[in-house]
């Protein structure tokens, strides 16, 4: 095996581990502190407490990578992840869990951006879509293993535990491995304004990413007890939004190395609209039909992330993966710190359909907007690396 390859499973394997333990974290806090009796705005405390962390990971994670180097500084995060993640034992109180799970955003957030711009400097743009979605499709993987495994008859203070040893074995790979490692970044941050303007769609894209996605899945288990069903019932729905988005994310990501990847993004969004609007309305009723809805939801919306990261980098110079996907990621984050509330605000005045109302309207206004990007600049393809791109 090359050493780029070697360089390449260390870093998906450490992936896998992070995406276990969130996936465990994901789905327990939100479920243990309904079964506690707290109101749903306590959820949406612990969902805005990470998105805050994780926005304050991408907006600072570019200068410590920077400065200590890709290697150091993942072990580092690693760490801060495990440590706070065994802290929720301490107490069942939202507030202190909004801020443990806020460093645990932060921590998460500088492993995320290590990672994609490890990925990203790997590749050419011809490939880049496929390798993003081996990424992904391992990412989601794990994260519904964590997820499936809270339907197990287990203590919650086992599942830190686990979770916390998750994080702290995501370091292992990457600190052992003896292949390839990227370069120190050039550039530690690029400002939003010229990530906006020089890929609208991928902007916009991860921006809507963190305004849908992250209430969606954060609030979900919620959804499903709010509709009558058990929380075991509730974990396991909550995962088959990642099992859906298995069998569509590596024929997607091959597919958008094939045509402009906007063509790809507008399917992902129009899809998790249209599927949002049958949850809301019919899945609430029919248990089988919410399972298959849930599922077509998590095939399209959880798959956007990765193809708009994929195509903002075709266009980025060597050197700027980091400061890239940092960027990306703070729209994300920033995204996501406004979704919650407003998620909560819709679910409070429709009920648990509410969730998926939101949903529906922001993913439609994502998909008018990547079709007006696509008439007013053509579909292209994504160019061979070797090609002079213009600076960012």
């Amino acid at each position: 095996m090359t050493p780029v390859r070697l360089s390449i499973v260390a870093i998906v394997l450490s992936v896998g581990c992070i995406q276990g333990g969130n996936g465990i974290l994901g789905t327990l806090l939100p479920l243990a502190l309904d079964q506690a009796g707290y109101p749903v705005s306590a959820v949406g405390l612990l969902v805005t407490g990470h998105a805050i962390g994780f926005m304050a990971g991408s907006f600072t994670g570019g200068q410590l990578i920077r400065e200590f180097g890709l290697t150091r500084a993942f072990i580092g995060f690693a760490a801060l992840a495990a440590v706070s993640t065994i802290s929720f034992a301490l107490a069942t109180d939202p507030w202190l869990w909004g801020v443990l799970r806020a460093v645990v955003g932060f921590g998460l957030a500088g492993l995320f951006v290590i990672a994609e711009s490890w990925l990203n400097q790997a590749t050419d743009n011809v490939h880049r879509g496929s390798l993003m979605g081996f990424y992904q499709l391992t990412q989601k993987v794990a994260y519904a293993i964590g997820q499936a495994a809270i339907a197990t008859d287990a203590s919650d203070l086992l599942f830190f535990a686990v979770a916390t040893a998750a994080f702290a074995a995501s370091a292992v790979p990457v600190a052992t491995a003896s292949g390839a490692r990227p370069p120190a970044p050039r550039l530690a941050r690029i400002s939003m304004w010229t990530v906006f303007r020089r890929v609208p769609s991928a902007a916009a894209g991860c921006f809507a990413a963190g305004l849908i996605n992250n209430p969606v899945a954060g609030m979900a288990p919620i959804f499903g007890t709010g509709i009558g069903l058990s929380p075991a019932r509730s974990a396991i729905l909550v995962a088959t939004m990642q099992l859906g988005s298995l069998f569509v994310q590596w024929p997607m990501a091959l597919y958008s190395d094939r045509l402009d990847r906007r063509w790809v993004m507008l399917g992902c969004a129009a899809t998790a609209s249209a599927a949002s609007v049958g949850i809301a309305t019919v899945g609430v009723h029919v248990q089988w039909v919410l399972y298959v809805l849930f599922a077509l939801w998590g095939a399209a919306a959880l798959s956007t992330y990765a193809i708009c990261v994929a195509q903002a980098n075709d266009r980025a110079p060597r050197g700027a993966a980091v400061a890239i996907s940092g960027s990306l990621q703070l729209l994300w984050s920033m995204g996501s710190v406004t979704g919650p509330l407003l998620a909560t605000a819709v679910i409070g005045w429709l009920g648990p359909a509410g969730l998926f109302v939101y949903g529906a309207a922001l993913a439609a206004v994502l998909a008018l907007f990547i079709g007006w990007r696509l008439h007013v600049r053509p579909p292209s393809l994504p160019v061979p690396t070797h090609v002079q791109r213009d600076h960012l």
